[in-house]
This record gives C-alpha cells, structure tokens and sequence, in this order.
C-alpha cells in the first residue's frame, strides 16, 4: 500500500531546500506610455502606464537558475499564433499595467498587423505572467510551475479567456 502514495518523479541528486516561487516575489512596475508602439489609453482608457514584460526584463530582474526554470518549462513572455485560423497570426503578449487611480495588475494584449484586437486584464498585483500555446488556444499562467491558467479561445469571431 505504501507504493500507492510514492512519489512520481525522481528525487533530487542532492539535499537542497525547494526552490523558492521567485515569480510571487517579483516586483513589476508599469513605466511605459505604449505597449508595441501603441498609445496605453488605446488599449484600455483607465490605464495611465502599462510595460510588456520581455526575456531582456527577466534576464535582468532573475537569477541564472531563475532564468533556466523559466526557459525549461516551455512558457513564453510573447507568442505568435494564428488561433483563428484566417492566415494572419496574432502576436500575444503579457504584462502589467497601472490605472488613473493607481490600481495596478496584469494584462494580456493580442495585436494582429500591430494592432490591438483584444486585450484581457486582471486587477491586483503587477506580477508576473507567461503563455503557452495548446492545441487551438494560448494559457496564460500567472506562475511558472503550478497547474492554473486561462485559455485564451476564438468561439465564433471572437477572443475569449475562460
């Protein structure tokens, strides 16, 4: 009975604390005025600042094993995609924006021929966010290495995050 409760992957080579959840202690502040040369107040009018997050930014801000984790897991900062199947991909990115009133979270902007088609946000903390495409839709993670997401979709003619 005890095999029932083994775990299912290797253990590590050598004794070592857990790596800690670097992507939770982040700190992102929105600075820029556009977002892949597009005004923020295009995208959404409440928001005063907004900044893509990119691979330089987290080459910068992470450690080198940091960096690796993130490049070994097989998500993206910016993906393009052609979700809809109409021959032209979407360039999906994620971010973090802050309002007039100072609230601040994340966000995710899709763009086709550099120009916004739809964009998603969630309100909280301008934290850390990252993609990876699936079959006929993009998830946007908001860690590196925990099982929840949203799925970005096209029902019909429309973008949709569920």
């Amino acid at each position: 009975m005890l095999s029932a409760c083994a775990p299912t992957h290797s253990p590590p080579t050598r004794a070592t604390a857990p790596a800690a959840a670097w992507w939770v202690d982040l700190k992102i502040e929105p600075t820029g005025s556009e977002v892949l040369g597009i005004d923020v107040r295009r995208i959404d009018k409440h928001w005063r600042q907004a900044s893509v997050l990119d691979g330089e930014w987290l080459r910068r801000v992470t450690s080198v094993a940091q960096y690796r984790q993130f490049a070994d897991s097989g998500l993206s900062l910016s993906l393009q995609t052609d979700l809809d199947a109409d021959g032209t991909p979407e360039h999906i990115v994620v971010g973090v924006y802050r309002t007039d009133l100072g609230e601040t979270g994340r966000f995710l902007a899709v763009f086709v021929d550099g120009r916004i088609q739809a964009h998603f946000s969630e309100r909280g903390a301008a934290g850390f966010s990252a993609l990876i495409k699936e079959d006929r839709a993009v998830r946007w993670y908001k860690c590196v290495a925990c099982g929840a997401f949203d799925s970005l979709r096209v029902i019909g003619k429309s973008l949709i995050i569920e």
